[in-house]
This record gives C-alpha cells, sequence and structure tokens, in this order.
C-alpha cells in the first residue's frame, strides 16, 4: 500500500509516528534469514538496495501494517513494529514489489489501485512461495492425502491468505 493509499484509510491524517532511526537490514539480521522455503526472501532482496530504509512504527488501528514511501531518490518501507513473523515477512515483501512498480499515479480511481494491490500481492506469493517449490511440497504431500492452504502455510512459513493467493496461481497456471 502506498503512502498516499494509506494516508486516505487514515482520514488524512498522514504517515504514523517514526520510532527510531532508519535500519537497513544486514546479512545477520532477523528478517534476512531464509523462511522455511529457503530462499530468503525478502531480507536477502532488501539487503541488495541499501538506498531503501526499514522502519518499525506504531500504525494506528486500523488495516493498513505497512507501506512505502518514496520522497525523490528516498526509498522508506514502515512496517508495523507488531508485525512479527510471517507476517513481517509478507508485509515487507509486499511493500518491496510496490517499490520496484513504482506508485500509482495521484488521483488513479480506486478499481486502479485495487487491481495493483491484487497485481502486488499476486507477484509477493509468488516469491515467499516459489511455484516450482509448491508443486514439489504438493506432489510429495498428497501421496498421504490432500493438502491444505494451512499446510502451505506452515511449510513456507507464510501467513494464511499468502498461502491461499500462491494455491489460487497454481491452480490457474
Amino acid at each position: 500500500m502506498s503512502a498516499r493509499d494509506a494516508d486516505a484509510q487514515q482520514g488524512g491524517q498522514g504517515c504514523p509516528t517514526v520510532a527510531g532511526p532508519s535500519r537497513p537490514l544486514g546479512p545477520s539480521s532477523p528478517s534476512s534469514r531464509s523462511g522455511p522455503s529457503g530462499c530468503g526472501w525478502p531480507g536477502r532482496e532488501l539487503c541488495q538496495h541499501p538506498d531503501i530504509a526499514l522502519r518499525s512504527v506504531s500504525f494506528p488501528p486500523g488495516p493498513v501494517r505497512a507501506l512505502c514511501v518514496i520522497r525523490g531518490a528516498h526509498k522508506l518501507v514502515l512496517l508495523d513494529r507488531d508485525l512479527v513473523g510471517a507476517e513481517r515477512r509478507a508485509a515487507l515483501t509486499h511493500e518491496l514489489v510496490h517499490l520496484e512498480r513504482g506508485a500509482v499515479p495521484r488521483g488513479a480511481p480506486a478499481w486502479i489501485v485495487t487491481k495493483e494491490e491484487r497485481h502486488v500481492d499476486r507477484i509477493a506469493a509468488g516469491r515467499l512461495v516459489p511455484a516450482g517449490e509448491l508443486r514439489r511440497f504438493v506432489d510429495a504431500r498428497t501421496s498421504i492425502g490432500a493438502v491444505s492452504a494451512s499446510d502451505i502455510a506452515e511449510q513456507f512459513g507464510v501467513p494464511l491468505p499468502v498461502a491461499v493467493r500462491a494455491c489460487d496461481e497454481m491452480v490457474r497456471a
């Protein structure tokens, strides 16, 4: 979600208060370690972009738990400090995809913003649950029974909605 979108959802109150200095993630940081699938996303990606700062902040109650801010050459990802583990990793991946794709133009209709969010969700799910690894996991597990989205979430260390999105993409492919 872009800063502009978050601002609109928060009633135009602006960005949340930043707590602490920017902390680019390094190789020893917990967020840069490989998840259960071993892919290393998103920490490895963040380490390759020293121009992106990461801050943990307190977000006001509501649906926004992470956002990216682009001001000229400065790129910042804000993550709710209450996010941990799989949710933090998924939120960071989602925001990094937004930074890659660039901002939705100001004043864009809601349907365009929604379409972009869905596209970013698909890309992020594909990075967190790579299609080949998912296919191998499903093939191996179906020999002992049905595979649920919860099984996939646990195997890949992702939140359930990310696992569901990855399953949907696998079915569509």
